[in-house]
């Protein structure tokens, strides 16, 4: 005979409501095994991106390697050097510029000097005296401007010469003046240092000697001295041996 069901009283109706309750809070709750420590924060999509450009777009930073700026290889060459400079004579190119590629510093060797419009690996030559910019290049062509100017100084120069003279021969003896300026005086001297002959230069004249003194006198054979000078302070010199 089957048992008569017994109808649940209010009291017990209470406690299947709250029963009820919690097996609901409870279905709503996430299993802890569902987060870890290692989740990362919710993305939040970039201006203009999608949340998956966005993630992409992370991705490629932690990727992608730090970008470098670029060394300009031309930055470590120097405008030093040291040089040695020659004067040149006045009214002559006769300077000279010694470089010592040694000395450069940075840059990459053979190093290209340019002297103004010259151009050379270590020496300038026929120089006339003035002031000169220098500019150095590598063999990388990287070029830099020099440090500082290169001045050759002007100075005043002696030339000596040697000639033979022989009177029975020759009717005079030539001298030999620098026709690129202007000779005021001419003198002859024995080696005593007596004076023989000297006259003033006007015009390159007299523009010859016929191997007498001022007095008339014939000279002997011998070694004679002469010098010439000029207006701007230079001096030739030279020696005349007579022969007979």
């Amino acid at each position: 005979m089957p048992l008569p069901l017994s109808k649940p009283d209010k009291h017990s109706k209470e406690s299947l409501t709250v029963k009820s309750d919690k097996q609901s809070i409870q279905s709503q709750e996430v299993a802890p095994s569902e987060l870890t420590e290692k989740d990362e924060p919710p993305l939040i999509p970039q201006s203009g991106l999608t949340l998956k450009d966005s993630a992409v777009s992370n991705e490629d930073k932690k990727i992608q390697p730090a970008v470098l700026p670029q060394k300009d290889p031309c930055a470590e060459l120097k405008g030093d050097v040291r040089y040695a400079v020659t004067a040149s004579c006045k009214g002559k190119e006769t300077g000279k510029v010694q470089l010592y590629p040694e000395t450069v510093k940075g840059g990459k060797p053979p190093y290209t000097f340019m002297l103004n419009d010259k151009q050379s690996l270590s020496h300038f030559d026929e120089l006339s005296s003035g002031t000169y910019y220098l500019r150095i290049k590598d063999s990388r062509s990287c070029m830099v401007e020099g440090t500082s100017k290169i001045v050759i100084p002007e100075q005043i120069c002696t030339t000596s010469k040697a000639y033979v003279f022989n009177p029975e021969y020759d009717r005079a003896w030539s001298v030999p003046y620098d026709r690129d300026k202007e000779a005021v005086n001419f003198v002859l001297i024995e080696k005593s240092g007596k004076v023989y002959y000297q006259s003033r230069v006007q015009n390159f004249q007299p523009e010859e000697w016929s191997g007498e003194s001022n007095m008339g006198l014939s000279l002997g054979i011998g070694l004679y001295f002469f010098t010439i000078e000029y207006s701007d302070g230079s001096v030739d010199e030279g020696t005349v041996t007579i022969t007979k």
